[in-house]
């Protein structure tokens, strides 16, 4: 676990150097676009994601941190780490971009789901679940004194 907050206070720090300001800052909508853009090209790049699905994966990942307070540069340094960024990456039972595990989560899986339609591969449902998961750890105090939102 320690190696995915790694990843992400980097991710996080590039991302503040590109704009010059913090994510707990008020962002204008300029700013964001291009810290947004900035981020899928990385992903485009680095990751050989097509274009659309790099901007679906940052668009969403924007969309449901703010909804649930997180950094969204958490978010994407989860998922970079849990899936590098593979909307069908599968493994141990973990399913889409932040790798979720089904079977711990159903409740909340089938709430989402039956809202939404789909499955946990596509990249919107998959961040929505994640990041609840992910916000419900924080909150129960699942990754100690790391972090707090």
């Amino acid at each position: 676990m320690k190696n995915i907050f790694k990843k992400a206070l980097f991710l996080s720090l590039i991302s503040s150097a590109l704009i010059n300001t913090s994510h707990s800052e008020e962002l204008s909508s300029s700013k964001i676009e291009n810290e947004k853009q900035v981020i899928t090209n990385y992903i485009t790049n680095k990751y050989n994601i097509k274009n659309n699905d790099a901007r679906n994966i940052v668009d969403n990942v924007y969309y449901y941190s703010k909804e649930k307070s997180l950094d969204p540069t958490l978010v994407l340094g989860m998922i970079e780490k849990e899936s590098s960024f593979n909307k069908n990456a599968v493994g141990n039972g973990s399913i889409g971009l932040m790798q979720i595990i089904p079977k711990y989560h159903k409740p909340l899986i089938n709430n989402k789901i039956s809202k939404n339609g789909g499955s946990l591969k596509d990249i919107d449902n998959n961040i929505d679940v994640g990041t609840s998961i992910l916000k419900e750890k924080i909150h129960e105090g699942y990754f100690g004194k790391i972090i707090r939102t």
